[in-house]
């Protein structure tokens, strides 16, 4: 029988985001009501119950003039007072509040204090580092706006208000540790895959031919910067010497598909590239349950080297053996199941030995099956979301 109720605040459209989705079905199931403070640009309906226990209630504003606000956030009262009063006028009761990554967080302690509750911050990134990598932060007045000094001292302040810090890899709470905080503060909860959602896709390919008659290698999620793509594209004419049929499948869109595009022509290479754009989940799925080799190819950042993407462990379910770029949480996962071979971003020459090594079908069905079976016992949601679990059953047992 649901009892409590925890708020989320989240600073996106609602359901999009796949972790915000497995921490509202997880708290569901463990007999929490989720209410989901979200944003709406336009099409969706104001409140919705998106399963039973798990409702969203959206905010509306069009996109781009939540684009020049979001951007007052570390300046200005208004954004964070337009959440504020937003969320006070449903008269919403909650036992917990959980926010979802860093810009909301002053929000979250504000009305947590005022309601008397404990509250969550959920960093599903390291925020500060990604703005050195985001494009719309990268440019004047963005560099100006975003300013680093500036986001990591709100980092500092929200996590040490928080009850509860989240973080997705141990490199991103060793990070705090090594600036003062106490270990006991946080708690990893890593982008895992829900084994009953991938068991329940179908993978048989309908295309027939298009997979057969390639070597096919796939990336999927978002097209930018820090993505390494380009290096792949670059390396592809070398690699089309010695595997005439390799096939590089792109699932996924951004603001540098574009200069991609133009890189893939450039190098000669643009009919061994297929650009599907964003797909549903499970058409993604099947693109790479048909491919031969997963892709990773990060550049190691400081972003990168405290993240860990969803796409990892999707790979390593659906058996793909995977060609990574020696970021730091990536590699420690990849040494410990056997399921990739790595290259280093150094030397982006070493990504063809990984590539011709992979030609060979035992090796891929070895590291494929690693991988696998590393993600059924371990490496997944039915895991990784007892963390999440165990911070509101302490919460609600200490009242």
């Amino acid at each position: 029988m649901i009892s409590k109720t925890v708020a989320m605040l989240l600073e996106k459209e609602f359901p999009t985001d796949l972790r915000v989705m497995n921490e509202a079905t997880a708290l569901r199931n463990a007999g929490i009501r989720v209410v989901i403070f979200c944003l709406n640009f336009g099409s969706l309906k104001p409140i919705e119950e998106i399963e039973d226990g798990i409702f969203a209630i959206r905010n509306a504003i069009p996109q781009h003039v939540f684009n020049k606000i979001h951007s007052t956030v570390e300046f200005f009262p208004f954004y964070n007072r337009w959440w504020k009063r937003f969320i006070r006028s449903w008269n919403v009761s909650f036992d917990a509040i959980h926010v979802h990554d860093l810009p909301l967080a002053r929000v979250g302690w504000q009305l947590a204090e005022k309601a008397g509750v404990k509250w969550v911050l959920d960093l599903h990134e390291n925020y500060p580092a990604a703005l050195k990598i985001w494009s719309f932060s990268r440019t004047w007045p963005g560099r100006w706006i975003y300013r680093q000094k500036g986001w990591r001292r709100y980092e500092r302040t929200a996590v040490k208000h928080a009850d509860r810090a989240i973080v997705v890899t141990e490199e991103a709470m060793d990070r705090f540790i090594e600036s003062g905080f106490e270990p006991e503060h946080f708690v990893v909860v890593s982008n895992t895959p829900d084994l009953e959602t991938m068991r329940s896709i179908s993978f048989e390919e309908k295309a027939g031919s298009r997979f057969r008659q390639h070597l096919n290698m796939v990336f999927t999620g978002g097209l930018g910067l820090h993505r390494g793509l380009e290096v792949v594209i670059k390396r592809l004419p070398d690699l089309h010497g010695q595997i005439p049929n390799l096939k590089l499948w792109l699932v996924g869109d951004g603001k540098e598909r574009p200069s991609l595009e133009s890189l893939a022509r450039h190098c000669k290479v643009e009919d061994s590239i297929e650009f599907t754009g964003w797909l549903c989940f499970s058409e993604a799925m099947k693109i790479v349950a048909n491919s031969d080799i997963a892709l990773l190819p990060h550049l190691r950042t400081e972003h990168t080297e405290t993240t860990i993407p969803h796409k990892l462990f999707q790979y390593m379910y659906l058996k793909k053996p995977v060609v990574a770029s020696d970021c730091t949480p990536i590699r420690r996962i990849l040494d410990e199941t056997g399921s990739g071979l790595l290259f280093s971003t150094q030397d982006p020459k070493t990504l063809d030995s990984c590539v011709l090594r992979l030609r060979e079908k035992p090796l891929r069905d070895e590291l494929g099956m690693n991988g696998h079976k590393a993600v059924k016992t371990t490496w997944n949601w039915q895991n990784s979301s007892k963390n999440l679990v165990k911070i509101y059953h302490e919460f609600f047992k200490e009242k």
